[in-house]
């Protein structure tokens, strides 16, 4: 990178002198223009934005003093060397005291000038170099922030933390979360038709969807925050007491506003399930759990609905022997793949079943029910769930074909080992699939010096923090140590097919900045570039 200069003197021969003194372009400078007084000088300051300006202390109209109190007064980043006789030396001491840090005697001493030129653009380069450290923290530190900010609200939502209401209000202030409020609960919606959509259609839709009900919640004052979990936009709502009045009569009001609108502008039907609104922010871990439920039951009750939970709770279909906590210890057990587990849990079921007077209708449902926790894990993991129930044909005829408890027993079980079976083998195949998918979009544009996590993410429609996790779990690196090394290895190729030009070499791989470039390949292979390319070519 050039850098420029700037020459201030009213002098007309000193100035043109003054560009001949040395070969200016050979030690990585330019003269980017020239101005015979400080008024035309600060205005070309702030045209060209000079690196350095040689300014002349001695000038009519205003002197070098007031220029450089102009510039220092307008913020401008430019480093000011001061040009002056002997007698001026008093003027010199005066710019010291407005934190000038060079200055040149008159007639210039060509050795001096190199020196003090060599040594400014030492000191710029180490600035430029310190800054992208400080901007690579910096965006380090808010790729952390983000995945942990969603981190922590997916434990909330799942149940799985510890903290107190008061701690997990303060996390949210923390993670600037705003959602301090009287009641706390979630909401589900879940679009109607999704089957013959691609992975990035439904994205695509999910966010339209949760932009309209994220305005439209916010325009009645309730708190909103987004949570995208699988297949489902998950909202965590607060509300003010003078909206709730322990009544969800104006929340499912909203959300009806909420599934009219998402109708009329995106032509689609939206299926939403609300749970119950808490005191304890802690809470909403069971009132997501009770929206799941909720819109599960628009199997029985119909698309393009807002179901309560209040309002199906009565159906009874987990009734005593499948209530929720026995349904999360099941699913639990599936997400670790514990087949052991799962089986004494089901023989314990089925042994109560046998204790009891139990119908045989309400034996069918909540069998039913049993294999919906395999549906729910499926959704969960991103699985192809209708493609799954095909192949064990009709659900229902197959379970009703079941002669006595001891097949519906075994068959429960061999639904739930292959259901295990078929998400162990799927999510290792999709996860490998999303880091290739990284990987070969780095391949394609490692040259974009302004390349980032988020335009990875958006690109494969993925959510960024899910995705930063998903290829350190899957790789052990961050995309950005994996961006780094990928750069840093085809600088290297270059280098070994004879590219020994490092600006040029730097440019290709995506660094502007040639120091960074030189700290980064050093970091990786233990030397310098320039001192790597001379062991090239001494082999």
């Amino acid at each position: 990178m050039m850098l420029k200069i700037l020459i201030v003197d009213d002098e007309f021969y000193f100035r043109k002198g003054f560009k001949v003194l040395l070969p200016f372009d050979e030690l990585g400078f330019e003269i980017c223009g020239e101005a015979k007084n400080g008024e035309e000088a600060l205005q070309l300051i702030i045209e060209l934005k000079p690196d350095i300006v040689f300014l002349d202390i001695n000038m009519p109209m205003m002197d070098g003093l007031e220029l450089a109190e102009a510039i220092r007064s307008r913020g401008l980043m430019t480093t000011i060397v001061f040009l002056t006789g002997y007698s001026e030396f008093s003027f010199a001491q005066q710019a010291m005291q407005l934190g000038v840090q060079y200055y040149l005697l008159k007639p210039v001493n060509v050795e001096e000038l190199k020196l003090t030129l060599l040594s400014i653009k030492e000191s710029i380069e180490k600035e430029s170099s310190f800054k992208l450290e400080v901007d690579g923290l910096k965006a380090q530190i808010k790729e952390s922030m983000t995945i942990l900010k969603d981190r922590f609200v997916y434990e909330l939502i799942k149940g799985n933390t510890i903290l107190m209401d008061d701690e997990i209000l303060q996390k949210l202030q923390y993670y600037k979360i705003d959602l301090v409020s009287s009641y706390y609960g979630a909401m589900i919606l879940e679009l109607d038709v999704q089957d013959k959509w691609s992975e990035e259609d439904k994205q695509l839709w999910r966010f339209a969807v949760a932009n309209i009900a994220k305005e439209i919640l916010t325009q009645n004052r309730i708190f909103v925050f987004q949570q995208d979990i699988n297949e489902h936009v998950c909202m965590l709502l607060g509300i003010e007491e003078v909206f709730y009045v322990n009544d969800l009569a104006n929340l499912i009001y909203v959300c009806e506003q909420i599934k009219q609108i998402v109708h009329k502008h995106l032509k689609l039907t939206v299926t939403i399930g609300l749970g119950h609104m808490y005191a304890s922010i802690k809470n909403v871990s069971v009132s997501y759990k009770e929206s799941f439920f909720a819109v599960r039951n628009k199997l029985t009750l119909g698309d393009n609905n807002v179901i309560a939970f209040s309002s199906v709770k009565e159906m009874q279909i987990m009734s005593n022997f499948y209530p929720m906590e026995r349904r999360a210890e099941m699913l639990m057990n599936m997400r670790l793949g514990n087949a052991e587990e799962l089986d004494v849990r089901i023989a314990l079921i089925f042994k109560e079943f046998r204790m009891s007077s139990i119908s045989l209708n309400m034996l069918f449902v909540i069998c039913i029910e049993m294999a919906s926790t395999c549906f729910e894990l499926l959704t969960e993991t991103g699985q192809n769930y209708p493609q799954f129930f095909r192949e064990k044909m009709n659900l229902i005829e197959d379970l009703q074909a079941q002669k006595s408890l001891d097949e519906m027993e075994k068959w429960i079980k061999e639904l739930f080992d292959s259901t295990m079976h078929t998400v162990a083998v799927n999510r290792s195949n999709k996860s490998q699939k999303i880091v290739q998918s990284v990987k070969k979009y780095i391949e394609e544009n490692y040259g974009n010096e302004n390349l980032m996590i988020t335009e990875i993410s958006q690109s494969l429609f993925i959510n960024y923090g899910h995705l930063s996790y998903l290829f350190k779990k899957e790789t052990g690196k961050t995309i950005n140590d994996f961006l780094t090394e990928f750069r840093i290895n085809k600088a290297k190729e270059l280098m070994d097919k004879g590219n020994h030009y490092i600006l040029e070499v730097s440019l290709k791989v995506g660094y502007s900045d040639q120091g960074y470039f030189s700290k980064c390949f050093k970091k990786f292979f233990g030397q310098a570039p320039s001192k790597y390319i001379h062991t090239i070519k001494n082999r």
